[in-house]
């Protein structure tokens, strides 16, 4: 497979809260790369964005290692932020992999005990999401 025709993104997002996305910055302690306020034509919530390195890696791990290093830093105040909601406000990890070739090479993902532990703790769902090219 040619690696260059594979392009692997992923993010953390919050959302679905009703404070101002500045607000949950100042809990977390870190800017994010995207966030919005509510939206008065669709839910009226607020949205929270960390984007993750863009690679061509297909060991998904490695993207979620990837943004656990961007996260660590404020991973007292993520706990603080998952007690603050209710149950509409979702915390996910994000893999998009794009064109990807499955004759030739295929995604893996192998949870280490330290990355299970990380999602469970801040409650993080992990989707992913393969667009075969």
């Amino acid at each position: 497979m040619n690696k260059s025709t594979t392009r692997v993104r992923s993010y953390f997002a919050i959302s679905g809260f009703a404070c101002p996305p500045e607000q949950l910055t100042n809990i977390i302690g870190i800017v994010p790369d995207k966030s919005s306020g509510g939206h008065p034509d669709r839910s009226g919530m607020s949205y929270w964005e960390i984007q993750g390195a863009e690679g061509h890696s297909l060991e998904i791990g490695d993207h979620i290692t990837n943004l656990m290093q961007k996260l660590a830093i404020a991973s007292s105040s993520l706990r603080i932020a998952t007690e603050l909601d209710d149950d509409r406000v979702e915390r996910n990890i994000f893999i998009v992999i794009d064109r990807i070739d499955c004759h030739n090479s295929r995604p893996y993902l192998i949870l280490t005990p330290a990355q299970s532990a990380f999602l469970a703790t801040h409650k993080i769902n992990l989707i992913i999401d393969m667009n075969s090219g």
